[in-house]
């Protein structure tokens, strides 16, 4: 009986070893016949798969004499591991669907549901997506620029304004103190929270100090309250040409 199970066993064995040889023979000769998930989707042409790999449907008999072979694989292995009867078995099923990533944009792609035209529209969504996102980048980068461009023009124009000012007045117009790009700061004359405008004539230039301690006081309680000679500063007032 022993005798019996081991001429068995040995004939399992040398089978085994028979149909790997001729599954890897099968394999490497429909290697070339491979075809990507894309290709054979959009195609729509009919395909054969093995291993959850696609081929080019003039691979269909070879991949039947395959999953033949995989499966009496299968049985042998079973048997020569627990030297059990084994019934019949199924071939591993191929799979059903796939993920797949075009143009950065990953999406999962099922066999069994989708059509050409489904994965047309899906990639078409895809891309429209992204050229949305695209844009609104471009867009924000675009708003930057133009503030960045705004604020550089602006402080060209200041810096323009103030030297014109200093070519007349080489002071601050309302302590006499000293004026500099460093100190300057530009004031409205009447304050904008009581009516006053952003025009020339209502615009000086004058050290951050006065600035900052005349907040939105007129210009005669601003003169009151820090004790400062109010016919001096319309001296240099009238000198610039502003109206107070």
């Amino acid at each position: 009986m022993r005798l019996e199970k081991k001429v068995e066993l040995d004939a399992l064995r040398h089978e085994k070893q028979e149909l790997e040889v001729k599954k890897s023979q099968l394999k490497e000769s429909i290697h070339n016949l491979r075809i990507g998930v894309l290709r054979s989707l959009l195609s729509g042409t009919t395909t054969a798969i093995y291993d959850g790999i696609r081929y080019d449907q003039k691979a269909g008999g070879v991949i039947d004499q395959l999953y033949l072979i995989s499966s009496r694989l299968y049985e042998i292995s079973h048997r020569l591991s627990f030297g059990l009867p084994f019934g019949p078995t199924t071939p591993r099923a191929p799979k059903d669907s796939t993920s797949i990533t075009i143009a950065g944009a990953k999406f999962i792609v099922s066999f069994k549901e989708w059509n050409e035209n489904q994965i047309e529209s899906s990639i078409e969504t895809k891309l429209k997506a992204r050229e949305i996102e695209k844009a609104k980048i471009l867009e924000l980068k675009a708003k930057v620029a133009t503030t960045n461009g705004e604020k550089r023009s602006q402080a060209q124009r200041f810096r323009r304004d103030l030297h014109e000012q200093l070519k007349l007045l080489q002071r601050c117009p309302y302590c006499e103190g000293p004026l500099t790009e460093c100190n300057a700061h530009l004031d409205h004359i009447y304050p904008i929270s009581k009516g006053g405008l952003s025009s020339l004539k209502n615009l000086v230039f004058v050290c951050g100090r006065c600035n900052i301690n005349k907040g939105d006081r007129t210009l005669r309680t601003f003169l009151k309250a820090f004790n400062l000679t109010e016919k001096s500063v319309h001296d240099d007032l009238e000198l610039l040409r502003k109206d107070f």
